[in-house]
């Protein structure tokens, strides 16, 4: 019987297989590597051994009760010569007690208080490129500074009133947006002279001019219906006691002149036609009862001791009843003044509006008067609540006193303030 037995190996990367074939078969378990197997008997198996049980620890025979005699320390008979006595050490205590630590913390820096942050015009300058290529495409080389120099004149106007800070940067913000609105569109525009006539796009620029008008109109009608009242509503509730007198007195000689221009016209219409000018002493008597109702009676008395030489009241008359009752003393300029205050009394003031009472010819009013005209959202919400516009004594939204909500027009001010 032949056995073969194969082996393949890889030397110098090259797979090798070596055959061997024999008859001898010893030869051939040597090749293969063939073991024959060992066997174990029953009796050879080794038990396995068995544990032994942890044996019980005998307890300690319980001890003697000593006797009061045996309560001395027991010292051995025996002493080694030369030995050290020991001395016993005191003690240890079981709490330590460590020396109180104290800490001292630096005293808070206060702070001062920061200055406020003032306006500054640099912060609300127009831009600079639609300026330089607005001065680039005009004939002179300046019409971007002139829009420039006309929109300074109006934010030095108003930095120099006496509007609160907040709504100086409102009107300045609008301002500066409608300006430089209008100097893009006029840097578009590029007349003939600087082009040139050839090929020059006639109908396109005609189209960039009329905008450029209705953003010029547009800046104005803002300035005249929005910033001009605004700057005088904050001069006259800012007003000074000084201020206020100096105005009335201008006032005074300003109503009597009048007064003395209306009666020598009156009187100069009797030379050529015969009879006064009706007309001319009706106003005379309007300017008369003015005086009455601002608490100046003596400025009352003269001009009607002046125009009784012309119209004669009767004395059954209201105009000669009042004059009789300001003789005797029954009303006084302090007692009309009380009365004004009272009619006209503040309720609430804060930096965008006032709300105050108003005395008008069909009876009390509350009006609320806003420095800068609102947004047609908060018109809208005064208008659901029975406001209307009234647009004499500086303008305001008024209404009646039985629709007043102070709380709801104190509220305004957080509940509406991006409409303000």
């Amino acid at each position: 019987m032949l056995f073969t037995a194969r082996e393949t190996k890889r030397i110098n990367g090259y797979k090798t297989t070596t055959t061997v074939t024999t008859d001898d078969p010893n030869v051939a378990k040597k090749l293969v590597g063939y073991q024959e197997p060992t066997f174990t008997m029953k009796n050879d198996v080794k038990k396995p051994t068995e544990k032994k049980k942890p044996e019980a620890k005998k307890l300690p025979a319980p001890k003697k009760a000593k006797s009061k005699a045996s309560t001395k320390p027991k010292t051995s008979k025996k002493k080694a010569k030369n030995e050290p006595i020991k001395l016993l050490e005191a003690p240890k205590p079981k709490f330590t007690l460590s020396a109180p630590t104290i800490i001292f913390k630096e005293p808070k820096k206060v702070e001062k208080a920061k200055p406020k942050e003032t306006l500054n015009i640099n912060d609300y300058s127009l831009n600079k490129n639609l300026i330089e290529q607005t001065n680039n495409n005009s004939m002179m080389g300046s019409r971007g500074s002139f829009t420039e120099r006309a929109y300074k004149e109006y934010v030095n106007k108003i930095m120099a009133s006496k509007l609160s800070d907040s709504q100086k940067s409102k009107l300045i913000m609008k301002l500066q947006k409608l300006f430089n609105e209008s100097l893009s569109l006029d840097s578009r525009y590029v007349p003939w002279t600087v082009s040139g006539p050839a090929r020059y796009p006639q109908q396109k620029m005609n189209a960039i001019v009329d905008r450029i008008f209705d953003k010029n109109n547009e800046i104005i009608k803002y300035w005249e219906k929005v910033v001009e009242p605004a700057i005088s509503r904050a001069e006259e509730m800012n007003r000074t006691k000084e201020e206020k007198d100096l105005i009335q007195q201008k006032n005074e000689l300003k109503s009597l002149n009048n007064f003395k221009n209306n009666i020598n016209t009156a009187v100069e219409w009797k030379k050529k036609y015969g009879s006064y000018n009706n007309m001319e002493l009706w106003y005379a008597e309007r300017q008369m009862l003015e005086a009455y109702n601002k608490g100046n009676l003596k400025l009352f008395k003269q001009m009607f001791e002046e125009l009784n030489k012309y119209k004669q009241y009767r004395k059954n008359t209201n105009v000669y009843k009042l004059y009789k009752i300001i003789v005797d003393g029954e009303i006084t300029s302090e007692s009309i003044e009380k009365r004004n205050y009272e009619a006209n009394k503040t309720l609430y003031k804060c930096d965008e509006y006032v709300i105050s009472h108003l005395k008008i010819d069909a009876g009390q009013r509350v009006i609320i008067k806003f420095f800068v005209y609102p947004k047609p959202q908060l018109v809208y919400a005064l208008k659901r609540r029975g406001y209307h516009w009234y647009s004499f004594n500086g303008g305001g939204f008024i209404t009646k006193p039985e629709k007043f909500d102070l709380d709801w027009a104190k509220s305004i001010k957080d509940n509406y303030e991006k409409y303000l």
